[in-house]
């Protein structure tokens, strides 16, 4: 229900069982529960967030801020706030604190000076999101969205008429326009910190719903924003070209999003999003994934094998060359779909001494492979040649780890067992 990434790395993730670190392998477990309720007009969710200088906080189901002390590996309470609903840490250094039904609590970095911006006898009792561009707080309300600004300490609200009845449920900003969603009334934006207008996409092909229960918005480092609703998966909008894509679970995929019901989204420190979802686990999206396409032994022909590469080179004439692990050498042509294989049981001269490929050099119109237990071999238009002790003239070593080509036109070789 919740994701962060600390300084160090790790992920966090929030779950319905408890709190859970991720080192990128493992898992480890801490016995911290979160509250966990989504309706149609609200959601009380706990929460787990990493400020800019590293401090990690967690919001859990007993109503309770609680901060990690890496030495200790514990979490203490901080007894800052009553039934705390989000949490952030400005630029400053100064701590937001968002309730339900007790309005909103700022604590200056270093004092034990309190500012309560939102009393809870206003009709802005209950904060659900918080987000910081510059020199503005942005404020997602039970009532409106909010900015505050941190100069002037003065808050305004943005107006619109259709706000009766609506509950703000995040809000985010880029580049001097703010987005904020809403539980069952889609995505507003405001892009003259005066007014929000209700977003419903750009043409018949990229529509937005207007009835979306949103429950997080994230924008990320191409500037794209993502919606996670609860019920209607996730959406991306490409702003700059005009674009609504909508993720949701298929049967038949399975690389689709595990869940419809989307929680949180969060981009780690490499780029990769993270879903988070209401009864189905994680998903994670990596844009550059959906750009490759597979080579595999159910592509080649049947005496073709690629599965277990070990060394991968382009030449000249932009052909494939996949080195193996105990199955040789193939070279694809994208072009002409023709594949050519190297090993211990091709005929002269397109035998290799080895069917181990360790690595591959392209130089010019040759091929250098580097071979476990065979030496090398410079693969031309003529055939293989092959160089290991034996040879005339002579390689001592029979096994090439690695192939390196300096500016000078020397030819580099890490071995096995015969140094460099």
């Amino acid at each position: 229900m919740s994701i962060a990434q600390d300084t160090t790395g790790y992920m966090w993730f929030a779950t319905q069982d408890g709190l859970n670190k991720y080192d990128g392998r493992t898992f480890t477990y801490f016995e911290e529960f979160f509250e966990d309720i989504t309706r149609e007009d609200f959601s009380r969710l706990g929460k787990v967030h990493v400020a800019d200088n590293g401090d990690l906080f967690i919001i859990t189901a007993e109503g309770l801020l609680k901060s990690y002390n890496r030495n200790s590996g514990q979490f203490i309470n901080t007894n800052f706030a009553h039934k705390p609903s989000t949490i952030l840490k400005d630029l400053k250094g100064d701590l937001w604190i968002g309730t339900f039904g007790n309005g909103l609590y700022k604590f200056r970095k270093g004092t034990v000076d309190t500012i309560q911006v939102f009393s809870g006898n206003n009709t802005t009792s209950t904060i659900y999101d918080l987000s910081e561009q510059g020199k503005q707080i942005f404020i997602a309300a039970s009532d409106a969205v909010y900015i505050y600004n941190t100069d002037s300490e003065q808050y305004r609200k943005l107006e619109h008429s259709e706000f009766k009845g609506v509950n703000f449920s995040s809000v985010v900003s880029n580049e001097d326009i703010l987005y904020a969603g809403t539980y069952g009334h889609g995505l507003y934006i405001s892009e003259n910190s005066e007014t929000l207008k209700q977003f419903e996409g750009f043409d018949n092909q990229n529509l937005l719903p207007t009835n979306l229960n949103v429950q997080d918005l994230l924008i990320d480092r191409q500037g794209i924003l993502w919606i996670a609703t609860y019920g209607q998966g996730a959406f991306r909008i490409d702003f700059k070209n005009r674009e609504v894509l909508q993720f949701m679970t298929r049967s038949m995929d399975p690389r689709s999003i595990h869940y419809n019901d989307i929680l949180c989204i969060y981009e780690d420190h490499s780029g990769i999003l993270w879903f988070g979802s209401d009864g189905g686990g994680l998903s994670y999206y990596d844009e550059n994934l959906s750009k490759f396409s597979d080579l595999t032994n159910f592509q080649t022909p049947q005496n073709v094998n690629v599965d277990v590469a070990r060394s991968i080179a382009i030449d000249r004439e932009k052909r494939l060359w996949i080195g193996t692990s105990g199955k040789g050498l193939t070279v694809y042509n994208e072009k002409s779909k023709k594949y050519d294989t190297y090993t211990t049981s091709s005929e002269k001269p397109n035998r290799l001494f080895s069917n181990r490929v360790m690595s591959l050099l392209s130089d010019q119109n040759d091929m250098w492979v580097g071979l476990q237990d065979g030496g090398l071999a410079i693969i031309d238009k003529n055939g293989v040649r092959s160089f290991y002790p034996n040879s005339n003239p002579p390689l001592p070593a029979e096994t090439v780890w690695c192939l390196f080509k300096s500016d000078d036109d020397s030819h580099w070789l890490g071995t096995g067992g015969n140094g460099l």
